[in-house]
């Protein structure tokens, strides 16, 4: 029998870095060494405190179906983070668990575009290989905007304007970055905000990397920019 799979989701390539994950733990399996900096993995264990909290979670019976937001106490905690290190006010009930940071993409711009009606959406270049397959999953049209390395992939107004539509729906943005380390400034994020409020957009902030910054850096977060339309 032949099957027939959708044919948007079979479109979309196999992802670059996990291709490459796997090509080197082949090779370290064959005895070479091997060190690959593709999959976004550190190099140590998951630390003692969170999997003795997982297995304690187990035996005192946390094994049942939670509340679908995820469990009131861990988006309690979530919020005060979210308040004391980026500045963000919200709430539990502004909260929302996943299984993991790719799903929670997907989830998000699934949530916010319409398939078959061509809406866009802008990604920032070079940016992580996910985010053109997710939106491609969701049904939207990936559009770059492509950013220039001599100018240290520095956001402008300009590279902006210049992916912009009629069409376009969400700008994703991705700070610290991945793959360049780039962190966002507040000159940047100004850019970012007044862009989006004078085109009627809204903005997926993913920032996972939050606390990975050095030498004094701080990378600054949209969110508690006083604009109404930033989600």
């Amino acid at each position: 029998m032949q099957y027939l799979f959708n044919k948007a989701i079979s479109a979309i390539p196999p992802s670059a870095s996990m291709a490459i994950n796997e090509r080197a733990k082949a090779m370290r399996a064959a005895g070479k060494h091997v060190i690959t900096l593709a999959a976004g993995e550190p190099d140590f264990d998951t630390p003692d405190r969170a999997r003795n909290a997982g297995i304690r979670a187990i035996s005192e019976g946390h094994t049942h179906y939670t509340e679908s937001r995820g469990i009131r106490p861990l988006r309690e905690s979530v919020a005060q983070m979210l308040w004391e290190d980026r500045g963000i006010a919200c709430s539990a009930e502004n909260i929302l668990m996943a299984p993991g940071g790719k799903y929670a993409i997907y989830e998000t711009v699934r949530t916010l575009i319409n398939p078959g009606e061509g809406q866009e959406v802008m990604i920032l270049n070079p940016g992580w290989v996910s985010y053109a397959p997710i939106v491609s999953a969701a049904g939207g049209v990936p559009v770059g905007v492509e950013l220039d390395f001599e100018e240290n992939y520095h956001i402008t107004r300009e590279a902006l304007e210049k992916a912009v539509s009629p069409r376009t729906r969400l700008l994703i943005i991705n700070y610290p970055n991945n793959p360049t380390g780039c962190v966002l400034s507040l000159e940047e994020a100004g850019y970012i905000a007044d862009f989006a409020v004078e085109h009627d957009l809204l903005i997926l902030s993913d920032e996972v990397y939050s606390t990975i910054v050095y030498d004094g850096a701080e990378s600054i977060s949209p969110c508690p920019l006083p604009v109404r339309r930033i989600v």
